[in-house]
């Protein structure tokens, strides 16, 4: 028998949060329209708008959670981080990674060559039209220029740095937890 204060409310949260779990879990298809089955006759007529949305609201919130069950999100919180018990898989997913991550670096440091070439050849360039005896008011708006360009190379080389420190410290841990998992092995 349902409560006053639920007929007189419309609040259905309960029972759709209840049915969103169960058909998450189940892995069923949603299926908002259990809610005529729980509602009372009165909410057909009486507040049916705010039994029909929370029921609907609370009912999606269910069968996420029930998702989130049925896939074990909540559950398998001791993965093997820690190294020890890993499997040749695990080793070999770590080993990729750090392939992967001695890429990245040889890339970031590709950029940061490119970025010294490519400043060197703009200040080669105003040099240049120095020696041609360009403009000399054009030849210093260049110059202002490169300055402020150079400025913020230097902060992108900067910053690519500490993305190699962090590259290589991670690499480190990796090591550290293949070791691990080899001498427990």
């Amino acid at each position: 028998m349902p409560s006053f204060s639920k007929v007189y409310l419309g609040d259905y949260s309960n029972e759709g949060y209840g049915d969103g779990v169960s058909d998450g879990k189940e892995h069923r298809p949603k299926n908002r329209f259990k809610f005529f089955k729980v509602a009372n006759p009165v909410n057909y007529v009486w507040n049916f708008d705010n039994a029909w949305e929370s029921y609907q609201r609370h009912y999606d919130k269910g069968y996420i959670d029930g998702e989130r069950v049925r896939h074990d999100v909540f559950g398998n919180t001791t993965y093997k981080t820690k190294g020890g018990n890993m499997s040749q898989f695990d080793i070999k997913y770590y080993e990729d990674a750090i392939a992967f991550l001695r890429e990245s670096k040889r890339v970031l440091e590709n950029i940061k060559a490119e970025i010294d070439m490519r400043m060197k050849d703009y200040n080669d360039h105003i040099d240049y039209a120095q020696s041609q005896n360009w403009m000399m008011n054009f030849i210093d708006k260049l110059r202002d220029k490169y300055a402020a360009l150079e400025s913020r190379s230097k902060k992108l080389q900067m910053d690519i740095g500490v993305m190699q420190e962090l590259i290589d410290q991670s690499i480190v841990r990796l090591n550290e937890l293949i070791a691990v998992s080899n001498q427990t092995t």
